[in-house]
């Protein structure tokens, strides 16, 4: 337990989840084995097999408010609002001052829209006593939405000014203060306090690492090897991938297609990794699509593409499209076309210097460790380049179709051709006005940029690297 518990706060997930697993099988009625275990599987995205330890630890220790609390929070990241809400409301009917319980309802009513009801819950859990950092950069949050910049700033920086903060929780204060500050127009601050807390976070992160692995997908699945492979025979074209870099426009085009009658969005579902993971990845849990693509058999892939399927139109019996905005599902174009030959890929392109600006002001913590250096994301930004063109290299020699580019860039300057297109010419679908007015859909984003998806269309982000060109050296040496 303690090897685990090393290797969780070090921020190796996987490896303590490895541990927590055989701990599990030992002792499988063990409610905080099994909790451990979920966050931990949390932190690696695996949120269907984290969710199914926390029923099992909920049905264990059902009076327990902390277990539910993360019930919900994991049914959050699955994007299945109403159930992490039912969750909460459980809690809470365990334990009403429940501080955790309160924060995470909050929480869920910021990402309904629901701003002043999530200030009143927030000020509840405030008045427990037992508020964390998180509930007060909540209302910071909120307050932002509801009232503008200038109160959050002087609130954080008093919160700041008191000295008593950890690095990680003062990190993540300098965030929201940078982001603050940058919309009253002080670029030189908001810089300095968005590099410290990126500097704060000194996590690991070697650009080698997904070096080898792009190189070990382009090796792989090469336009020989791609024509030659089977495909599923299933021919729904339900399944929409949107894919991209973070930051790039994938929330934006989602909550579009999300606004069409016959659309709905799952936010950044993880049902395709868990599936490359099944199919692409060896006995000791190490990618080995060298050996395993070319054994990729019809049954296999149609047994992989009706269970996402099920999945998927469980959440709108309705929708005729429905999306996946995990953006780094980039790396698995490959695998989606094997398995659905009628969806489609929508790709997200953004300027490269916005998007890593973007990227290096947003506080992602440890899922994204490689947006915590300039150097880095310039690195990264490379791979995802030289993956996304291989990807079309393969599309193109293959005569696959089926995998479309949108511009952010385009889309924020004409909307409205923009959106026709990638409703009517890329989904097939036929138009319905409602795709215009994507701010006011009632759905539930779950992701970084859940406030900005309820706002009309502006184009403030556009050349935003712009305002720090003079800090931006390692960033443009590295993608020039």
């Amino acid at each position: 337990m303690q090897r685990a518990g090393a290797l969780y706060q070090g921020g190796d997930f996987g490896g303590a989840a490895a541990i927590l697993r055989q701990l599990v099988s030992a002792k499988p009625r063990d409610p905080d084995l099994l909790y451990r275990l979920a966050m931990a599987e949390m932190y690696t995205a695996a949120y269907p097999q984290a969710k199914k330890r926390l029923e099992q630890a909920v049905r264990l220790a059902p009076k327990s408010p902390e277990l539910h609390c993360a019930l919900a929070q994991c049914r959050q990241r699955e994007g299945l609002v109403d159930d992490a809400m039912r969750s909460v409301e459980t809690a809470l009917r365990a334990q009403p001052a429940h501080a955790g319980a309160l924060h995470q309802k909050a929480e869920l009513l910021r990402v309904l829209g629901r701003y002043e009801e999530a200030l009143e819950t927030i000020d509840a859990a405030l008045a427990t006593g037992a508020g964390s950092i998180g509930v007060e950069l909540l209302r910071a949050q909120v307050i932002g939405v509801l009232e503008g910049p200038e109160p959050v700033v002087a609130m954080l920086e008093e919160r700041l000014a008191r000295g008593d903060l950890p690095a990680g929780p003062a990190g993540s204060v300098k965030f929201h203060l940078a982001a603050a500050l940058e919309k009253l127009g002080e670029y030189d601050r908001a810089f300095a306090l968005v590099s410290e807390a990126n500097a704060s976070r000194a996590s690991r992160y070697d650009p080698a690492d997904t070096d080898r692995f792009v190189d070990d997908v382009i090796a792989t699945w090469t336009p020989e090897l791609f024509r030659g492979l089977p495909r599923s025979t299933n021919d729904s074209a339900a399944p929409v991938f949107i894919v991209g870099m973070p930051r790039s426009g994938t929330s934006l085009v989602e909550q579009i297609i999300a606004s069409h009658p016959l659309g709905a969005g799952l936010g950044e579902h993880d049902g395709l990794t868990a599936i490359a993971h099944q199919l692409l990845r060896d006995d000791d849990d190490q990618w080995a699509m060298a050996s395993l693509a070319p054994a990729l058999t019809p049954q296999r892939l149609n047994s992989c593409a009706r269970k996402y399927l099920n999945e998927i139109k469980r959440r709108d019996r309705k929708a005729t499209r429905i999306t996946n905005k995990m953006p780094l599902n980039l790396l698995h174009c490959g695998l989606i076309r094997l398995l659905y030959p009628q969806g489609t890929i929508l790709h997200c392109e953004r300027d490269a210097r916005d998007t890593c600006i973007s990227c290096f002001f947003q506080d992602f913590g440890a899922q994204q460790v490689w947006t915590q250096s300039l150097a880095h994301l310039a690195a990264f930004y490379k791979s995802y380049e030289r993956i996304m063109a291989h990807w079309r290299r393969v599309f193109e020699a293959t005569e696959e179709g089926g995998l479309f580019d949108i511009s952010y860039e385009e889309l924020v300057a004409d909307q409205e051709a923009m959106s026709r297109r990638m409703i009517c010419d890329m989904l097939g679908l036929e138009w319905d006005d409602a795709c215009l007015a994507f701010h006011k859909a009632k759905r539930a984003t779950v992701t970084a940029s859940r406030d900005q998806v309820r706002k009309p269309m502006y184009g403030s982000s556009v050349t935003r690297w712009k305002r720090y060109e003079k800090h931006l050296g390692p960033l443009l040496d590295g993608l020039a």
